[in-house]
């Protein structure tokens, strides 16, 4: 049977274990609402991210210095230290600009040298 809006759901449609909608409706809504459901349970179980969401980290058995040297990892791994070197004074927009041309510059050369390496490393394994 088809409506103007499409196809009315069948029973057959349904995915297996899911109850059957009590009117006929649209396919796509009832797959709309079926994720909408979904999400909102999945979003239940998760905490509330927060500024410290990605830089916590659990002691286990008392071991604090392996705590710590894990913080520490995280830390430098996500930048804040220079982040945080960064925004301790203001910089001028020249200044600004010369150090990011300068940062990409390096970024750059840093690719290209590593290519270059193995490309060498290549060579030599082959026996050249």
């Amino acid at each position: 049977m088809t409506t103007e809006k499409g196809p009315e759901v069948a029973d057959t449609a349904l995915p297996q274990g899911a109850d059957a909608p009590k009117e006929p409706i649209h396919w796509t809504e009832y797959k709309w609402s079926e994720m909408s459901r979904n999400a909102f349970t999945s979003l239940k179980a998760k905490p509330v991210p927060d500024a410290f969401t990605g830089r916590n980290v659990r002691i286990n058995n008392s071991n604090v210095l392996a705590a710590f040297a894990k913080l520490s990892g995280v830390l430098k791994t996500n930048n804040v230290m220079y982040e945080l070197r960064k925004t301790k004074r203001h910089e001028k927009k020249g200044v600004k600009r010369r150090r990011l041309e300068s940062e990409t510059w390096r970024r750059v050369f840093a690719h290209e040298a590593s290519g270059n390496v193995q490309l060498v490393a290549k060579i030599r394994s082959r026996g050249a």
